[in-house]
């Protein structure tokens, strides 16, 4: 059993295709009411707020929304297109009727501990920790506590802001009256530096706008591209000295469907690899004849992905091209072609949108191929004048495309001149009261401050008997802390005791979790695997594989979290290296160079099989040459020094650094649980590094505190 959403059901029928189960709403009672899940959206008020607002509405269209949704296969937010959702499925239409008595749940900077306390009680009650009720009761105390401290916060901001916010609206007056007689000067010294500002702000803006429409369009092109049939007819049509009518006219269609229900696109087009054309035109609604289409550039044989503007095109519209590989991926040497979509300028819209007396601008190669101001389109770049507006451009890393931002020197100066008399204005107003004010505001919170701060200097000295005094004289937030203080310091010397306690068990409870994630996977291939082999051979090869897959079983799963030594870690990775040979069908040399006597010292069990399997599984993959593993032990200082080495495909330089770092990568949970073990293990004392060498291969450091094993002890193998 599991508590889950909807977005848990397409990843168990991806994992377990055979697995049959259902769902069932959690019982409380009728009618069954449940808590509306995902994120709620709120506007702050900032200046930034109208943006907000326009975005909200942008994920709100019906249209745009039932798009996004149908993709990723979420449960809308909107009644109308949450009723058209999932009609024959079974499984995620119960949580569409559920969702009929949901409740949003509370936007409360508490929410995380109350979710959490819920969920607690949750397990507690099923797993019958305790008599229900008495569960029940708690959780209730719990979930009281923390809505009365969010109540208790709202009761001290509005306490402390009828003194505290007019005191500090006042003094924040205090540098404009000192300074307002070279408060101009000073603004214009500095109006440069806020055009860059926002400069950098707007391009960030219009760098993200530019992502956002690409992976919209990239989105649709590897849909088109790895789709299974559409793949199968790019195969045959490079195949044929002529492309098959039948299969053309299919091509046509299915490029005349993505035109028409994909706002923008005006025409697709594949280029096969000796750049025959079958295309579709929107704009003629044609897909033979096209006065511009066949006039696109072929992309750059050498990328996956090439993005292109029209410059001077007989196309009365002007467009961008984003073009795509096509991967044949049950033969990726075989060159299939392009796929080529062909958007409107239009659609670039949001990223030409700047703020007052700004303008924006895409360049390519120097020529201007994006402005708001059609006028504008084709001129050179070095057109606009410089000695009027302040430039700035930044580069689209994905595109090549520049996103140039020109901004009129003559608004920041006019903001400058409206700004240097309001302030003046105020700091008259305000210099005759700010002094007195603050002075009585602040003296007798600074006293009860410093009495604070002292009381936690003790404590900082496991001092945890420290107690403030509460004085009657001092403000409701003040006598708060002071009281919050002194439960706080009681609980930390309780607690501690407790943490000690349980900090062993606790340790030996996450290193028994983490060595149990074995990936049924790879159980179920090699199993599978064995059963091809006998009815293919009958009997050779068979009894070999079963007495090593034992083997691996036995070594896993007795005595998990215990020592090992290197020479039986060996046996297991000899054993292992065997099954994954007979399973990919290809040859893994196995070779260890371990120093000295070093084969008897002792490590935990399974802690180099992740760097074996991900070499596996990522560094030979693809590649054709022999595939050989080298993994060295030996003593460097008071550490064993264990070194495994592949002669396979390089990691990529960002996944690398990531992987240097600490960083969790995906898909490379392998490496995450060795990186906690080790934590668990020898704490700081464990160092991972992973290198790539030349010409071709990855080399994984461990170090690791030498332990030697004693002689009444045996190896868990």
């Amino acid at each position: 059993m599991m508590f889950n959403s909807s977005m848990a059901i397409d990843s168990i029928r991806e994992g377990n295709p055979d697995l049959e189960f259902g769902v069932a709403a959690i019982p409380c009672g009728n009618p069954q009411v449940t808590v509306a899940g995902g994120e709620i959206l709120a506007v702050a008020d900032n200046e930034n707020k109208e943006y907000a607002i326009q975005f909200l509405k942008f994920l709100a269209d019906k249209k745009r929304m039932k798009e996004y949704i149908d993709e990723f296969g979420f449960l809308a937010p909107r009644q109308e297109i949450m009723q058209q959702q999932f009609e024959n499925d079974k499984e995620k239409g119960t949580f569409i009727d559920l969702y009929q008595n949901a409740r949003t749940r509370e936007i409360s900077r508490n929410w995380p501990q109350i979710s959490l306390t819920l969920s607690d009680t949750l397990r507690e009650i099923l797993v019958n920790e305790n008599d229900s009720q008495t569960i029940l009761d708690k959780s209730a105390e719990k979930i009281r506590e923390y809505w009365s401290r969010k109540q208790n916060e709202k009761r001290k901001e509005k306490s402390s802001g009828r003194l505290l916010i007019p005191a500090f609206i006042i003094t924040a007056c205090i540098p404009l009256g000192y300074f307002c007689t070279d408060t101009q000067e000073r603004l214009k010294t500095s109006t440069l530096e806020n055009m860059n500002n926002q400069a950098e702000a707007d391009l960030q803006k219009a760098n993200q706008s530019l992502n956002m429409t690409l992976d919209k369009y990239e989105t649709l092109l590897y849909a088109i591209t790895t789709d299974e049939e559409f793949l199968s007819l790019v195969v045959n049509a490079n195949d044929s000295e002529e492309i098959p009518e039948a299969d053309a006219y299919n091509m046509r269609r299915d490029f005349a469907h993505i035109c028409n229900r994909n706002e923008g696109v005006d025409g697709i087009q594949l280029v096969l690899s000796d750049k025959r054309r079958i295309f579709y035109d929107r704009l003629s609604s044609s897909s033979v004849n096209s006065t511009w289409m066949e006039k696109v550039k072929i992309p750059d044989e050498t990328k996956l992905l090439s993005y292109d503007v029209d410059k001077d095109t007989d196309n009365p519209e002007r467009m961008f091209h984003i073009g795509r590989k096509v991967v044949n991926y049950w033969d990726i040497s075989e060159d299939l072609g392009y796929v080529i979509l062909s958007v409107n300028l239009d659609e670039l819209e949001s990223v030409l949108s700047a703020g007052k007396g700004s303008r924006v601008y895409l360049v390519k190669d120097g020529v201007i191929v994006g402005a708001e101001d059609t006028k504008m389109l084709g001129r050179q770049e070095k057109a606009l004048d410089s000695a009027k507006v302040n430039q700035k451009a930044i580069k689209n890393a994905r595109s090549g495309w520049s996103i140039l931002l020109c901004q009129s020197i003559r608004e920041y100066q006019k903001a400058i001149e409206e700004q240097v008399i309001f302030w003046i204005m105020v700091a008259l107003a305000v210099l005759l009261i700010f002094v007195l004010l603050i002075y009585r505001v602040t003296k007798p919170v600074m006293i009860s401050v410093n009495d604070i701060v002292d009381a936690m200097k003790n404590l900082e000295k496991d001092n945890f008997r420290e107690k403030l005094e509460v004085k009657e004289k001092d403000s409701t937030e003040i006598q708060e802390i002071s009281e919050g203080f002194n439960e706080m310091s009681e609980r930390i010397h309780n607690l501690i005791g407790q943490v000690k306690e349980s900090a062993m068990e606790q340790k030996n409870a996450e290193i028994s979790a983490l060595e149990a994630q074995i990936d049924p996977h790879f159980l179920y291939n090699i199993l599978d695997t064995i059963n091809w082999k006998a009815i293919e051979n009958e009997q050779y090869e068979i009894s070999e594989m079963l007495v090593a897959l034992a083997d691996i079983l036995r070594y896993a799963i007795n005595d998990a979290g215990e020592f090992t030594t290197i020479d039986a870690e060996k046996g297991w990775l000899e054993k292992y290296i065997l099954l994954q040979q007979e399973k990919l069908g290809e040859e893994i040399e196995l070779e260890f160079k371990i120093q000295d006597s070093y084969g008897k010292c002792k490590i935990h069990k399974m802690l180099l099989q992740p760097f074996v399997e991900n070499a596996i599984k990522y560094s030979f993959r693809g590649y054709e040459g022999a595939h050989r593993l080298t993994i060295e032990v030996s003593k460097a200082e008071e550490q064993m020094h264990i070194i495994i080495a592949n002669n396979g495909r390089h990691i990529e330089e960002d996944q690398l650094k990531d992987l240097n770092m600490g960083k969790e990568i995906k898909n490379h949970f392998g490496i995450s649980n060795v990186r906690k073990r080790l934590k668990l293990y020898y704490g700081e004392d464990a160092v991972i590094y992973f290198e790539n060498v030349s010409p071709s291969g990855v080399k994984v450091h461990l170090f690791v505190p030498l332990q030697e094993e004693q002689k009444d002890e045996d190896s868990s193998y």
